[in-house]
């Protein structure tokens, strides 16, 4: 019977210590009946997210689990959380979730609510690509986009910030110079404004704009373009194009031809139609009655023979007025709108006169890059071919007169004109053109005959750069043993010379007593000496700073110089024993312990660790 007690009690002990199993409890921050947790949405998947935690009031050990499509458990002993999908506060800013608490025999299940916390990491937006077409009589001031409209998704970040980006300063027809933002209201969310004209546009210099807005949320920023398209307004007149002064001959007949004007519709883009133009001489001007004009290609034609008219002078002048063509076949009649006149300029040359020549006619000239100012380079002869009459000529040059002049201006008859150099400073062999073609023009101030003649002008490299060294100062540092012959830094210049103006050779001035350099490298070493770091050497207790003046001079030694400082810090060695400051004299009695002495040692190298020990000498 005492058995079956036994076992009874050991069963009822069992089934008492089942049923009264006590679950897990949740320690988490709760809201409601459900878990919260917050998150940044800038978590990255794989990082800890957040740690579930629980009580078991029977002290047993939990394991956790959940169910998520963003999260995963981690450790389920330690309730550790991580992210599994990456996070977007804009699209889904809480996430449900259901976590699980278990001991051996019990679970706890509850919902968990997700907080994702927002993070500045969107992009502000424009709402639409915006275009405009506008008048290119628009006046400053006018609103070309009305309404511009930006958006950020993001709650945080500064307030947004929209402009005009400028360009280069190298960039010409800068759309920022034409249009402006103006803000009308803003937030960290939104921005609305307008853009604006800040001056007067020509479509004729841009026809379209793409203008960029740069738009900001303190972190986040992008451009975007905003099209401008010009609509061109009939504002320019016609333009002649071509030359406005002819040479004919003097036994030039009625009905041949003199000469051709062309001009073209002023208001014209490539790729548009331009508008027909017709011509016709201005009434008045042809005070001879010796021209005509055809009105559609702009032919001049002689009305009778030259040599039937007495002209008082061997040129005379017409003004041609070119018309647009408008709508119903209509001519421009408004001059500097739809209309133009332009002066022609008609020279009568005498045929039986020959032009004048140079001799020769091709001249090479050699010159040195200097800073002489004026100088003289070639002379050349102007030859009168036609005897008949000593004729006048005015000398001027066709090509490179900002760089040239010519003399005499005028000349009588044959003699030598001469080719001067303005200012030789402004020709440099090393950044500037080393050959010019000069071309210098005769023209009979009468007949208006020319003769042509060529200076081919070389130029060749003078001495005018001295080295250059790539800073002003070279700092080192060498200890003071520092091993003599062996090189620590090196200087460097170079010469925009070329050939020997261009090669560089270096020297110490004034010479070192402890350095010395390497006069086709710039290379600087320590010289030889028997004790380095102590007697006549380099020696940090006697002096710690050296500045050496470097001197670069081109053609190797003879040419222009300059100097740089090479600053050198020599720094200290353990290479001095410890001295005693003086002898110390003292006496004991017998049976005193102390005899009450301090001794002092100094260390030249500056050290502060000094240890003493004491030797009985007996």
């Amino acid at each position: 019977m005492a058995h079956i007690t036994g076992i009874l009690s050991s069963l009822l002990f069992f089934v008492t210590g089942i049923f009264c199993q006590n679950a897990p409890v949740f320690t988490t921050v709760q809201e409601g009946s459900m878990l919260v947790f917050q998150v940044r949405e800038d978590l990255k998947v794989g990082d800890l997210a957040f740690r579930v935690t629980a009580d078991d009031p029977d002290g047993d050990q939990l394991r956790f689990s959940i169910i998520s499509s963003k999260f995963q458990m981690r450790d389920p002993f330690t309730g550790e959380v991580e992210l599994a999908q990456k996070l977007d506060f804009e699209t889904e800013p809480t996430i449900n979730a259901v976590v699980s608490a278990s001991d051996r025999n019990t679970r706890t299940t509850q919902d968990a609510l997700i907080e994702v916390i927002d993070v500045n990491d969107e992009m502000p937006r424009f709402s639409e690509d915006y275009q405009a077409r506008i008048s290119e009589r628009t006046v400053s001031g006018t609103a070309v986009i009305g309404d511009i409209r930006v958006t950020d998704s993001d709650q945080i970040g500064d307030t947004i910030e929209v402009y005009c980006l400028p360009a280069e300063p190298s960039i010409d027809n800068d759309p920022c110079d034409y249009f402006r933002i103006v803000e009308r209201e803003a937030s960290k969310s939104e921005w609305r404004g307008e853009l604006v004209t800040k001056r007067g546009i020509d479509f004729e210099i841009t026809p379209r704009f793409q203008v960029p807005v740069y738009v900001s949320d303190g972190k986040n920023s992008m451009i975007q373009n905003f099209e401008v398209a010009i609509d061109n307004e009939q504002d320019t007149a016609p333009l002649f194009i071509g030359f406005l002064t002819f040479t004919i001959e003097q036994t030039l007949a009625a009905g041949e031809v003199v000469a051709t004007v062309a001009a073209r519709d002023g208001d014209a883009t490539p790729g548009e139609v331009p508008r027909a133009i017709r011509y016709e001489i201005e009434s008045g001007s042809d005070r001879y009655n010796l021209f005509e004009i055809d009105s559609v290609t702009g032919t001049i034609r002689l009305r009778q023979d030259i040599n039937s008219v007495n002209l008082p002078r061997n040129f005379v002048t017409i003004n041609v007025v070119a018309r647009e063509v408008l709508p119903g076949n209509q001519l421009g009649s408004t001059l500097g709108l739809t209309a133009t006149q332009a002066q022609i300029i008609i020279n009568i040359r005498d045929s039986s006169k020959l032009p004048p020549a140079f001799e020769p006619q091709i001249f090479n000239a050699y010159v040195v890059e200097n800073c002489n100012g004026t100088q003289s380079i070639a002379t050349i002869n102007l030859v009168q071919r036609d005897q008949s009459t000593v004729s006048e000529y005015a000398i001027s040059l066709e090509t490179h007169a900002d760089l040239f002049t010519v003399s005499p201006r005028t000349v009588s008859g044959s003699r030598p004109v001469t080719l001067n150099i303005t200012d030789n400073c402004k020709l440099d062999y090393d950044q500037g053109l080393r050959n010019y073609k000069v071309i210098i023009l005769a023209t009979d101030t009468v007949s208006r005959l020319e003769g042509r003649g060529t200076v081919d002008v070389t130029l060749q490299d003078g001495n005018d750069n001295a080295p250059r060294f790539s800073q002003s100062n070279y700092p080192a540092r060498i200890p003071e043993d520092f091993p003599g012959g062996q090189v620590f830094t090196t200087v460097s210049a170079t010469d925009l010379d070329s050939g020997p103006n261009g090669e560089v050779c270096y020297k110490l001035d004034p010479p070192s007593k402890y350095f010395g350099i390497v006069y086709n490298t710039g290379q600087i070493y320590v010289k030889d000496c028997a004790t380095p770091g102590f007697g006549d050497c380099l020696d940090y207790e006697r002096q710690q700073d050296y500045k050496l003046n470097v001197v670069a001079r081109d053609k190797c030694g003879e040419g222009l110089f300059s100097n740089a400082t090479v600053s050198i810090t020599v720094t200290n060695r353990n290479d001095n024993p410890p001295r005693v400051d003086q002898d110390y004299v003292t006496s004991i009695l017998e049976g005193e312990r102390d005899p009450n002495v301090q001794v002092t040692a100094i260390d030249p190298d500056g050290t502060t660790d000094i240890r003493y020990v004491l030797h009985y000498l007996g």
